[in-house]
């Protein structure tokens, strides 16, 4: 696997996982980033050490727009400038003391990052899209990028009659690492959007969206439909199983659901 890089925008965890007033730690090969969310609702994304000790700024807490580090209690503000140095509160910070910062981004219920800039194209999904699941897959992230590029995905939901329809879907790439597979004739959603995270040379992190299609794929019931997929896509990857699968998931319970298809078209 070459070296994981931020030079692209990359997804790096899913909004609705990072609450204000929280921070966590997220991973791109040799980059250790802080994401965090004070009470301006605005993430941040920083190189996760402090300057002082050089401890994780992910074990630290947030109070208002401003995150501590939990060891000595050195502050920062949004713009990453200490504003507070306990030991010495009578002491105005140097301003050289600084936390490195990435890019940002928030779109399509997922956050971005990368390297450079803050004023780069940020990622452009068009459509409202709700963040639905995280998931670690072992394998590099190529692996995953293949499982998507080489074969279509099928699209199977009851009818009317209860009749099972099979619709081939097939996955578009929009930029390193990020798949968006369009499903024109589910009632439930839109489309699906899968971007991965390379964690490290054996492990990727995956992160999706969908954008509904009407109030019923709002429901946690039809997000739990999409997280069984992931699940499988897992399953599919880790053990490079090959050919037409079902998801081991009655059908009687499933309204939407997505398979996986090497054949012809």
């Amino acid at each position: 696997m070459e070296e994981a890089s931020l030079s692209s925008w990359t997804a790096v965890g899913l909004s609705a996982a990072v609450s204000p007033g929280t921070a966590c730690r997220a991973l791109v090969g040799d980059h250790d980033l802080v994401i965090w969310r004070g009470r301006d609702r605005q993430v941040r994304v920083w190189e996760n050490r402090c300057p002082h000790r050089g401890m994780r700024l992910s074990y630290g807490f947030v109070r208002g727009d401003r995150l501590t580090c939990c060891y000595h209690g050195w502050t920062y503000d949004g713009e990453g400038a200490c504003t507070l140095i306990p030991a010495r509160p009578d002491l105005a910070p140097p301003k050289a003391v600084r936390i490195g910062q990435y890019a940002r981004a928030e779109h399509a219920g997922i956050i971005w990052a990368a390297s450079g800039s803050i004023g780069m194209e940020a990622p452009s999904f068009p459509g409202d899209w709700i963040g639905c699941r995280s998931i670690a897959i072992d394998r590099p992230r190529e692996e995953v990028d293949s499982h998507f590029a080489s074969g279509r995905f099928i699209l199977s939901h009851p009818d009317q009659h209860g009749e099972i329809n099979r619709i081939a879907c097939a996955p578009s790439l929009n930029g390193d690492g990020v798949h968006r597979i369009e499903l024109h004739d589910s009632h439930l959603f839109e489309a699906v959007l899968c971007a991965g995270q390379p964690v490290s040379g054996t492990q990727t992190m995956l992160h999706v969206s969908v954008r509904p299609r009407g109030a019923a794929g709002k429901h946690g019931e039809a997000l739990r439909h999409v997280s069984d997929w992931l699940k499988e896509v897992r399953t599919l990857v880790e053990n490079r199983r090959a050919g037409i699968r079902t998801l081991g998931v009655p059908r009687a319970r499933l309204p939407h659901i997505l398979e996986r298809d090497h054949g012809p078209g």
